[in-house]
């Protein structure tokens, strides 16, 4: 009986490489070649019309966890830890510093091209995000489960 590693070497020829010493065998997702995604958008003066809270008022967004509200702010970052199961919209430098919008790989399927799409589609621009406030390890969020509750303010 061969050992992985041997029916490795013998199939595929060259030095063994283990999986904890190979370097990252996909490119991070903003450099992946994915299909064109254009987020909704929403005119601004149709968001401010929804009375949106500031995205870095932490006070003001703490107190209206549980209530279902409309935040704008500019995202700034898409964080996609490791696992690829999330990417959570960031709209400060520091993510402690103002709400974070998470989206969960369940619902990746609704935005054309996924994760990657996500990071183009959002990042230096000002949304207008819509939904239920609650609190992350004593930070606010919005979890967005459709890409109608991402807005891009024009």
């Amino acid at each position: 009986m061969f050992a992985p590693a041997v029916l490795c070497l013998a199939l595929f020829g060259g030095e063994y490489q283990s999986e904890n010493a190979a370097t990252g065998v996909q490119p991070p997702f903003a450099e992946r070649a994915v299909q064109p995604f254009e987020p909704p958008t929403i005119a601004a003066a149709a968001a401010e019309a929804l009375a949106p809270l500031d995205a870095r008022d932490l006070e003001a967004l703490r107190g209206h966890v549980g209530t279902v509200k409309a935040v704008r702010g500019r995202c700034t970052a898409a964080f996609v830890p490791e696992g690829g199961t999330v990417v959570v919209l960031n709209f400060a430098e520091n993510y402690h510093e103002a709400l974070t919008a998470p989206i969960f790989d369940d619902h990746f399927a609704k935005w054309p091209g996924g994760p990657a799409a996500m990071e183009r589609a959002y990042i230096g621009k000002t949304l207008l995000v819509q939904g239920l406030v609650t609190e992350y390890r004593g930070a606010p969020q919005i979890k967005i489960a459709h890409p109608g509750q991402a807005l891009v303010v024009e």
